[in-house]
């Protein structure tokens, strides 16, 4: 890994770009139960430490390649807005049934 982050800072410094190595995460996906321990690698100078989850594009990523953490953010998600839905919505007054429905289809 430490050869393949020296040829990036290469390959970047040849083109003028940079990386931030404060924003740059390293995360290491395995299932075991005891992972290995991982040698300290240097990026730009800086060395990166090893974190438990990350998120990328959306998807919250694990160690052990798990969803629970990913499924919860959304189930959280999906209730803050059933909850805020609800509070507009009821059965006296408010929208129709018909587009309380549409409402909370689009929503959650």
């Amino acid at each position: 890994m430490q050869r393949i982050l020296c040829g990036v800072e290469t390959w970047c410094s040849a083109r003028d770009l940079w990386v931030n190595p404060a924003k740059t995460e390293m995360i290491l996906l395995t299932r075991r139960y005891k992972p290995e321990v991982v040698r300290s690698i240097r990026f730009y100078g800086q060395e990166l430490h090893l974190i438990k989850q990350v998120k990328y594009l959306g998807v919250i990523i694990d160690s052990k390649l798990n969803w629970k953490q990913h499924v919860d953010a959304k189930c959280l998600k999906a209730l803050l807005a059933f909850y805020q839905v609800r509070r507009v919505t009821n059965k006296t007054w408010g929208t129709s049934p018909k587009v309380t429905h549409w409402i909370y289809t689009a929503v959650i």
